[in-house]
């Protein structure tokens, strides 16, 4: 397996997964179809992640639980928008009990 389509499924795999994934489980994904991908490929395809990153808006970074694809923090101005919080709905049972324990 070359290294263009390790980086590419290390990529695919980190921007489908909702949570940081941990190395072991990266080196998980290679162990059926590419035995010979280990610890010491997976890390060094990480690392070129991580330059190819380098001058965009994302970044690559290890956290305790494993690594993910993020966001750089000099984008959450102009990504703002995208998360505005929206005032709670309540179901009418609920201001019913609210109205109830307030009584």
């Amino acid at each position: 397996m070359d290294e263009t389509e390790i980086r590419h499924v290390l990529e695919a795999a980190l921007l489908a997964s909702h949570k940081p994934i941990p190395l072991e489980k990266l080196v998980e994904l290679f162990s059926k179809k590419a035995p010979e991908v280990d610890r010491n490929v997976v890390r060094a395809g990480l690392k070129t992640l991580e330059a190819d990153y380098e001058g965009r808006g994302i970044e690559l970074t290890e956290v305790a639980s494993g690594f993910r694809i993020q966001i750089k923090g000099r984008m959450s101005g102009w990504l703002q928008p995208l998360w505005e919080e929206r005032p709670p709905r309540y179901s009418r049972a609920l201001l019913e009990t609210l109205a109830l324990i307030a009584y």
